[in-house]
């Protein structure tokens, strides 16, 4: 069923001009300034050498909303950095022709454009999208910490746009959107964003680090609320604020990014009487598939969204064919995804692991999440996540484990050889010394990307040093 839904080929010709769509420090903006906003915008990157390629960054969502909805419009492509950090930019400079950010510090080689012109505004007229051509690139790092650049037709975009409305429309018709994730990443992107666009729905500009202001905000409002967020903060949530009366303000939770696990979403359900609506996917495919924890049995199984095709190969990845994703090569329709999956006799399915984390550590095969789960039945162990790196032995290079140990206390030099001592003699149990991580390091939070998923990028650089080797 179609629930008030706008095309996103149209969406900026079809609407309501008075109509709210997002909240800024307190102000309502309506459709009519996001369209002037966007003209004086798209009047400036006119004004300028022909750009093919535009790097946006904005901590602010409807900044960054002016600016996509620019870029679209004069027909360029929107590049999207998965942060703003100096290493990260440095990559884009000799990549995209310019860069519109609200943040006019960032340390970049290119011309910086902000998203919000002053003066008078264009006369331009809007007119469709088109369809099938590359409007969107996306920078993931994956499991491996190497970016990959993920393309979108705004097809691609619509297309998703389009079933995510029809599966969750009901739930989420009149409401506010607020979110602890970033609209950089494509979760974030169709959640916060562009889904509220298309279905004339306001969204909050913050993006929310501490799940009690968001809390405090959405209880101000005059209507109901979505939350959009991923396992890292909700997990935290019933800790933080006091859940019981939040189901008066809020429809709906959603989490991606990562696994919710069933503890944490049972304890969520429990005490705001909202069962999180989890969605499964990747920047490559979009949004998958779809499930809620609740009681019922089953309900750990994984839905997949209409449109979606699903199987599995010979070594039980999940393969995917699907009109969220873009073909690189249009003969080879189905995308292969790193999850190992049991397939149900309802064509619903079972996650069983990430078939990407095992590796061969010295010709033999080891499986990573087995490993961890080993050191995590250690007391001290409060989370764990190991890796391969490869390091100089002699005149080869070698390829041995990491391990990265969260603690709820700080470790010392002293105590830390000691654990290691302890935690290796654990491993041996179970595996060969060959397998053993043989370095290692102790923190008192395994540092997480803005996603909540767990930021190989930050701990490789932990090992950088030779500093600490234990």
């Amino acid at each position: 069923m179609n629930r008030n839904f706008n095309s996103l080929f149209s969406v900026l010709i079809h609407n309501d001009q008075s109509a709210i769509i997002s909240r800024k420090d307190g102000i309502d903006i309506n459709w009519r300034n996001f369209q002037s906003d966007i003209r004086k915008l798209c009047q400036k990157l006119c004004s300028e050498p022909v750009h093919n390629k535009y790097l946006v960054y904005c901590k602010s969502s409807y900044e960054f909303a002016v600016a996509l909805f620019s870029v679209w419009h004069k027909g360029s492509v929107c590049v999207l950095p998965p942060n703003n950090s100096k290493e990260v930019l440095k990559m884009f400079e000799s990549y995209v022709d310019a860069f519109i950010t609200d943040q006019p510090d960032c340390d970049i080689k290119l011309e910086k454009i902000a998203p919000l012109q002053y003066g008078e505004e264009g006369c331009e007229e809007f007119n469709p999208l088109p369809e099938n051509e590359i409007m969107l690139e996306l920078f993931t790092s994956g499991t491996t910490g190497e970016r990959k650049c993920i393309r979108k037709t705004i097809a691609n975009l619509n297309s998703e746009l389009f079933v995510l409305n029809n599966v969750f429309g009901s739930v989420l018709e009149n409401t506010r959107t607020f979110s602890t994730v970033s609209h950089q990443h494509i979760y974030g992107l169709l959640h916060k964003i562009l889904l509220p666009i298309c279905t004339n729905r306001l969204f909050i500009d913050e993006t929310y680090f501490y799940p009690e202001k968001m809390i405090a905000d959405m209880i101000e409002g005059d209507s109901k609320s979505v939350i959009i967020s991923g396992p890292a903060h909700l997990k935290l949530l019933p800790e933080l604020v006091n859940l019981k009366t939040i189901s008066k303000y809020c429809k709906a939770i959603f989490s991606s990014g990562s696994l919710l696990d069933t503890e944490s979403s049972h304890r969520l359900s429990s005490q705001s009487g909202i069962y999180p609506i989890e969605v499964f996917g990747s920047t490559e495919t979009g949004g998958v598939a779809w499930r809620s924890q609740t009681i019922d049995p089953g309900s750990e199984k994984w839905t997949p969204f209409p449109s979606i095709e699903i199987k599995k190969n010979e070594e039980g990845f999940l393969q995917v064919k699907s009109p969220f994703v873009f073909l690189e090569d249009p003969q080879d329709q189905w995308f292969t995804m790193g999850d190992i999956v049991e397939i149900c006799s309802d064509n619903r399915f079972l996650l069983c692991g990430r078939g990407d984390r095992i590796v061969k550590i010295g010709e033999k095969r080891v499986s990573l999440e087995e490993m961890e789960k080993t050191l995590k039945s250690f007391p001290a162990v409060n989370s764990c996540k190991i890796f391969p790196i490869t390091r100089k032995h002699g005149n080869y290079d070698r390829t041995v484990l990491a391990c990265v140990v969260e603690t709820s206390e700080a470790v010392n030099s002293k105590e830390s050889k000691s654990l290691v001592a302890e935690l290796k003699s654990l491993l041996l149990q179970y595996f060969t010394q060959t397998l053993v991580p043989k370095y290692w390091r102790f923190v008192q939070k395994i540092p997480l990307d803005p996603q909540g998923k767990t930021s190989m990028e930050e701990l490789r650089k932990l090992f950088n040093s030779r500093t600490g080797n234990v």
